[in-house]
């Protein structure tokens, strides 16, 4: 079992603070960010946000190595939503690809779009597009995943009875 998965650290909270710091001197040392990727993902799948901003905002480093398919697994199976937006808000800082962060943005809008919130699920998409414009790389709709992006189109044009408010990239 993964690291970030297991049991162990959630229930000796001792262990997890000694794989902690060790992580964050190797961090230090060497750049070498998989162990702090694996304690970041653990607080992040326990909800445990606040220490998780810490360890993101720990090293500069880390954030040029993010690793959250873990994290999209675990809001896609589970249909955490809350767990989406704070994933969302750690990738908007990192200078990953706009690709990349699209994915992330669609696994949550698949995710809204499975709860039915489909007037939620567009203004993801669109404040997503609206807030990387900043950005050197903005987004744009070719970034998020096309079947997400069609699945949203026809859900919002069927059950909302409106056209949204976004275009399909051809």
């Amino acid at each position: 079992e993964p690291l970030f998965r297991s049991p162990l650290l959630s229930q000796r909270p001792e262990i997890e603070k000694l794989l902690h710091n060790l992580a964050e001197q190797m961090a230090k040392s060497s750049s070498y960010t998989l162990p702090l990727n694996m304690i970041w993902i653990h607080l992040m799948l326990n909800e445990r946000y606040e220490e998780a901003e810490n360890v993101f905002n720990s090293n500069p480093k880390f954030k040029e190595s993010l690793l959250f398919n873990p994290l999209l697994e675990k809001i896609k199976a589970d249909k955490k939503v809350d767990l989406g937006l704070k994933l969302i808000k750690f990738i908007n800082e990192t200078n990953m690809s706009p690709r990349t962060i699209g994915i992330v943005y669609s696994g949550v809008i698949d995710t809204l779009i499975e709860n039915e919130n489909l007037d939620q699920a567009e203004n993801l998409l669109i404040s997503g597009i609206e807030n990387s414009k900043a950005k050197e790389k903005p987004m744009n709709e070719s970034d998020f995943n096309q079947n997400t992006l069609l699945r949203l189109y026809h859900n919002i044009k069927n059950k909302c009875n409106r056209l949204p408010k976004f275009e399909i990239p051809e």
